[in-house]
């Protein structure tokens, strides 16, 4: 994983300044803050308030890769001498898929548990904790269509790791065509 430009952290609810294109492309990245902050570090990306992630609920198709933002990190820092190491909240469905029809969209959803929304994050553990307007269900679009072909296509969708029983899975041709996939998450 790479840092882009436009990046930003925050720390105990302080933003960072964005990287800038210079910086972007790079596995590690430096942050710069306007104020004053005092440990202990609670660090999230992408920036937002203290202690708080956000799982995308619509995700756009990036080949190769999940959209820009969908994988939230936290890192803890509790004194000056403490390396921030950030650590990946998220974990990643990937469903491969081949054949003549064009895709307008995915739409996952899980019966054991939320896969997007507003997320407590505590940055010392990596313990999430849904917030009430969490949601259980996540949709990728792609836009005018995916052509697909005879060699499958990797989808991937940035959800928080763990386990969710049974997963249903909807994948919409732009003819309106529905195919409908079923999974246990938990084996």
């Amino acid at each position: 994983l790479y840092w882009s430009a436009e990046d930003q952290l925050s720390v105990n609810g302080v933003a960072s300044a964005a990287l800038t294109t210079e910086e972007a492309g790079k596995a590690s990245a430096g942050f710069t803050f306007d104020s004053t902050l005092s440990y202990p570090y609670n660090v999230v990306y992408p920036a937002s308030s203290a202690n708080e992630v956000t799982f995308l609920a619509e995700q756009a198709y990036t080949p190769g890769t999940f959209c820009a933002g969908a994988a939230p990190m936290y890192g803890y820092a509790t004194d000056a001498s403490s390396a921030i190491q950030m650590y990946n909240l998220a974990g990643v469905l990937r469903f491969d898929i081949s054949g003549e029809a064009t895709l307008s969209s995915i739409v996952v959803s899980a019966e054991g548990a939320n896969l997007a929304g507003k997320f407590s994050v505590d940055c010392a553990t990596g313990a999430l904790t849904a917030r009430e307007e969490a949601t259980n269900v996540v949709t990728v679009s792609f836009g005018e269509g995916l052509a697909l072909t005879e060699t499958a296509t990797p989808i991937y969708i940035a959800v928080p790791a763990g386990s969710y029983g049974m997963v249903s899975t909807k994948i919409y041709s732009t003819a309106g065509e529905v195919m409908t996939v079923k999974f246990d998450s938990s084996t």
